[in-house]
Parts: structure tokens; sequence; C-alpha cells
């Protein structure tokens, strides 16, 4: 795998606030950072809080719109989230409190910020939602999300048909207490709806310190295909020798699936797999300054280099030292 133009990203205020994801729209590719507190609007004074996503400009790239979207908060809670423009219309999806645990919810995100739900799941507590990767070069017919339920179950969960209505639902699941999901990324063709088979690539926990520098479990990558009709898991693949790992993204194209992974020790390394788990080039260390002493990254981010033809994709991370986030770092590969 071929790595290139690895930078530093320039911030307004030189200040990292919280989570990064990286989108596209149309040929261009933009950055979104979180940021948490009170909510000083006075059009959602029922929200004492609010995370808002920033979009950040990458090269010499306007930023993207929404340049602001809030997601309003009733409890100062962390909000995980995704954000994709691979729709006709741009959409969000996050957690938020409500006092017992995290709902889910997911909405489409106009050019000016404003939210407009679609659907939410509040059966039980949900966490690190992120959009299916879809390996069609046509568009998703409808959104679908995985998210983790319960603090173990990697789900598919979008809307299905039930007496007339239409009702958000999950499709499958897979993890145990015993063997706890804490990282999935779910990819297929989704250009026809929810297919029977899909691809899952997950972190599965051991529980045991010590922890990584993020203070995440220590965990093993595996692949495994699911029947979605049936749900029926097939034979999980360990991946990467079983190496440990902190995070990781996915990015899709076709048969080709890049990982951008944070191994246990901090360190990141990028990866790619065929549609049948099978690595297919790298698996390569990136050296630069985070992987000094004391330093580590976090935020893993990944998508399709929208201006390439071949298999390319575009990533970031955020480098960490014992002091806290440093940098936002971004860069190109291909196969």
């Amino acid at each position: 795998m071929k790595v290139n133009n690895i930078s530093t990203v320039t911030l307004p205020g030189n200040q990292i606030t919280g989570a990064v994801r990286l989108a596209s729209q149309a040929t261009a590719t933009g950055l979104y950072m979180s940021s948490s507190g009170p909510n000083k609007a006075a059009k959602s004074a029922g929200h004492p809080f609010v995370t808002t996503l920033a979009s950040i400009a990458l090269d010499v790239q306007k930023a993207l719109a929404p340049q602001r979207a809030p997601i309003f908060q009733m409890l100062p809670s962390t909000t995980t989230w995704d954000i994709n423009f691979s729709n006709s219309k741009g959409a969000v999806t996050y957690t938020s409190s409500n006092g017992g645990f995290n709902n889910v919810f997911v909405a489409a995100v106009a050019s000016d910020g404003t939210l407009t739900p679609e659907f939410s799941y509040e059966v039980e507590d949900g966490n690190s939602p992120t959009f299916l990767r879809n390996t069609s070069t046509n568009p998703a017919k409808q959104i679908y999300i995985s998210a983790i339920l319960s603090g173990y179950n990697l789900a598919i969960i979008g809307l299905q048909e039930q007496d007339g209505k239409q009702v958000p639902g999950v499709s499958g699941l897979i993890g145990t207490s015993e063997a706890p999901v804490s990282v999935g990324r779910v990819c297929g063709d989704f250009s026809q709806g929810l297919p029977q088979t899909v691809s899952l690539f997950y972190k599965t926990d051991e529980r045991v310190g010590p922890l990584t520098p993020g203070m995440a479990f220590r965990g093993r990558l595996s692949f495994a295909t699911f029947d979605t009709k049936n749900n029926k898991l097939g034979t999980p693949v360990s991946l990467l020798d079983g190496s440990e790992i902190a995070d990781f993204d996915l990015a899709a194209t076709g048969d080709c699936y890049c990982l951008l992974i944070s191994l246990s020790n901090g360190m990141p390394l990028l990866a790619t797999f065929d549609a049948t788990g099978k690595l297919t080039g790298g698996p390569d260390q990136l050296a630069g300054p985070w992987n000094s002493v004391g330093h580590w990254i976090g935020s893993p981010t990944l998508i399709p280099d929208p201006t390439a033809k071949s298999p390319a994709f575009r990533f970031a991370f955020v480098e960490h030292d014992t002091q806290g986030p440093i940098n936002i770092h971004t860069g190109q590969c291909g196969t």
C-alpha cells in the first residue's frame, strides 16, 4: 500500500475539542470535529447542553457544508456520532442520554446545519453509531446504521415495515457479555436495501488490563459474514495474527476494504483486505512523531478518496501526548 501526503491539519484557534470524522461531498473531502458545552442558543433553551460538529477545510479546499451542526442535549454526557453525505442529502447519527441510558438517533442534516429527525432507537442502551459502508457505486436505498447495544452487541438498525408502518428495528446481533464487541463496521451493497449477506469487521474486547493509552480495553480484530435474513453469523476469521488493537475505522470500495487501526500501544496501522477477509496490502505502520514515547493516536477515520478511479482512501487521526490531544494528521493511501 502506498501512503503519501501525511500532513498536520491547521485548526481554527489551534484547539482540538473532540472526536473527528472525515466526510466527502462530490469530489471534496473535509473533516468534522465535535465540541461539547452549555447551550447558549435561545431557540433551544429546553436543552441545556449542545454538541457541535464543526467543519474544517483540508488542503486548499473549502470547508464542507454545513459549517456547523448543533446536536442539542438534555444532559452533559459524551455524544458519539458519525456523519455521511453519500446520498442526495447529508445525515448524522448520534447518541443522546435520557438519564438512564443512551438513545441512538438518525437525522438528515441541511446545508445550514438544521437536523431533521429520521428515526431513533430507544429500546436499550446504544453507543458508537456509524453508517454502514456501501460497497456499491450507487447510493444506498435507505439509511442503515450499526451501533453497540447494551455494551457488547454489534447491531444493524434501520427502518422496516411493521403493521403497515415504518419503525426502527434490529436486523442482526453479534457479541456477548463473555465476548463483548466494542467497535464494529458493517459493509455491503445497500443500493437495493439491506442485502442478505453483509461483511463485518469487529473488535472483541478482552476486558482485562492493562488498558490502552486511550483507556480502552485491548481487543482482537475479526472478520465474518452475516446472514441478515436468517440472523446467522459465519465462521469468524482472526485478522492481523491476533494483534492487540484499541480502535479502528474502515472504508470500502467494491471488494477492497481499507482499515486504519490504532494498536494497543497507540501506534497507527494501515491494511487492506478482500471480501473474504484475506490481507491484500500491508499491514503498514505509519511513521511519524505520533510514535514517540508518550504519544499515541485516537479517533481513526477513513473514507474512499472521491477523486480516485482505482481503490484509494483518505485517512485522519488525532495525535495525543500525556497532556491530551496535540495534533490532527491526515493523509492518502492506495493499493
